[in-house]
C-alpha cells in the first residue's frame, strides 16, 4: 500500500513539472515571432536610395525638354526626294550630344519616310542645321530626340585678334582661331559679345582667318581667300549668326 502511495505521489509530481514547463515553452515561441516581425516591418519602412545611374538617368530625361527641333521643307531634287532643313536648338547650360530621330509624315499621316540625324557637341544656348531627304509627299515631321549632356568646359579660349575697326555703333573684328572647328568659332563669338555687351554697340562683325594664315597682327588682313567664317552678333535683335563660307553652313547662336 504504501508503495502505491508513493508512487502516486511521484506520478503527480511529474505532471505538476511537466504542466510547469509547458508555457515557457510557448513565451519563448511567442517573443521569436515577434522579433522576426519587428525586423520585417523595419525592413519595409526603410527608405530606398535610387543608384547613381538612376539618378543620371533622370537628369537626363529632364534635361531633354531644353533640345528642340523644327523642319522646313524645301524643294524636291532630281531624285523626286524633298530636301528638309532641319534646325536643332539647345537652351540649356550644358554641352548636348545624340541624336534626332525624324519621322516623315504627309497631310493623311502615312510615314513618307525616317531619318536619324547625329549631333555632335551643340553648345549652350545654342542652334545647328542639318540636311535630310524625304519622300515628296512629306509635309510634316515628328522628333524623338535622345542623348546626354556634359559640362560646358571654362578654360580660356586661345585665339588671335589680328585686326580691330571701329565704326559708328558697331565695329569689326579680323580673328585667327586655333581651328575652324564650329565649336570653337561658337565659343569665341560667345566670349567677345560677353565681353562687348557693356560697350555702345548696336552690332559687330567677326571675320574667322584660316588658322594657317600668315598675316601680321596689327594690320588689316588683305587676304579674304583665307576667311574661312564670318559672323554677324545683333544687341538689337540679340540674333547671332554664324556662317562657313566654303560649306555655306549657317548656324543660330542663342
Amino acid at each position: 500500500m504504501k508503495n502505491t502511495i508513493i508512487l502516486a505521489c511521484l506520478f503527480l509530481l511529474l505532471l505538476s513539472g511537466c504542466s510547469k514547463n509547458a508555457p515557457t515553452t510557448t513565451a519563448q515561441q511567442t517573443d521569436s515571432s515577434a522579433v522576426a516581425s519587428s525586423s520585417s516591418l523595419s525592413s519595409k519602412t526603410q527608405p530606398s536610395t535610387p543608384n547613381n545611374e538612376n539618378s543620371q538617368q533622370l537628369i537626363l530625361s529632364a534635361n531633354l525638354k531644353d533640345i528642340s527641333a523644327s523642319a522646313d521643307f524645301q524643294y524636291l531634287n532630281s531624285k523626286n526626294q524633298r530636301k528638309v532643313n532641319i534646325s536643332v536648338s539647345n537652351s540649356s547650360e550644358y554641352i548636348f550630344s545624340g541624336k534626332v530621330y525624324v519621322t516623315y509624315r504627309d497631310s493623311g499621316n502615312k510615314i513618307q519616310g525616317t531619318d536619324t540625324l547625329l549631333i555632335k557637341s551643340l553648345l549652350p544656348r545654342s542652334s545647328t542645321s542639318l540636311t535630310s531627304l524625304a519622300m515628296s509627299n512629306a509635309n510634316r515631321a515628328d522628333f524623338t530626340i535622345d542623348g546626354d549632356f556634359t559640362v560646358n568646359s571654362s578654360a580660356k579660349l586661345t585665339y588671335t585678334i589680328l585686326y580691330t575697326q571701329s565704326e559708328t555703333n558697331s565695329q569689326v573684328l579680323y580673328i585667327q582661331p586655333p581651328s575652324i572647328d564650329e565649336n570653337v568659332l561658337t565659343g569665341i563669338i560667345r566670349e567677345q559679345r560677353d565681353q562687348l555687351s557693356n560697350s555702345n554697340l548696336r552690332k559687330f562683325k567677326i571675320f574667322f582667318y584660316d588658322p594657317s594664315y600668315k598675316g601680321q597682327q596689327g594690320a588689316q588682313p588683305a587676304e579674304t581667300d583665307s576667311v574661312k567664317a564670318k559672323a554677324d552678333i545683333s544687341y538689337i535683335d540679340g540674333i547671332s549668326e554664324l556662317y562657313f563660307i566654303d560649306s555655306g553652313k549657317v548656324v543660330l547662336i542663342q
